[in-house]
């Protein structure tokens, strides 16, 4: 699944239409921006901040994407990009995402095969 962030100036926009987000996925949620040449310069970082917990993430230079942090947990969590070269910093300002529950019962037992 693919949710794609458009970069204007310092500011982000998610531009797939979505809700929220379901905990549980892992390497499944990925992210692309689309970023303007100054932040391509910069080895752009997403960075995903949940309560205490901060995951910076470095963007594939083939696709700018990366994928969202499996160890984040329902709630709501902020997105933000960020790039470093030298003393240059560029950063944005960030979107919340609403991670809700997922409805799978973990270590469930099969009962019948379809």
């Amino acid at each position: 699944m693919e949710i794609l962030v458009r970069v204007v100036n310092q500011k982000l926009k998610i531009r797939t239409d979505m809700r929220h987000i379901v905990s549980g996925t892992k390497q499944f949620v990925r992210f692309i921006f689309d970023i303007p040449d100054q932040f391509a310069a910069l080895a752009p970082h997403a960075q995903f901040v949940q309560g205490e917990n901060i995951y910076d993430v470095e963007l594939s230079s083939n696709d700018w994407g990366c994928y969202l942090p499996w160890e984040l947990n329902t709630g709501v969590c902020t997105l933000s990009l960020y790039g470093i070269d030298g003393d240059i910093i560029g950063t944005t300002d960030c979107v919340d995402l609403q991670i809700i529950k997922s409805a799978i019962i973990p270590d469930a037992e099969t009962i019948a095969e379809v």
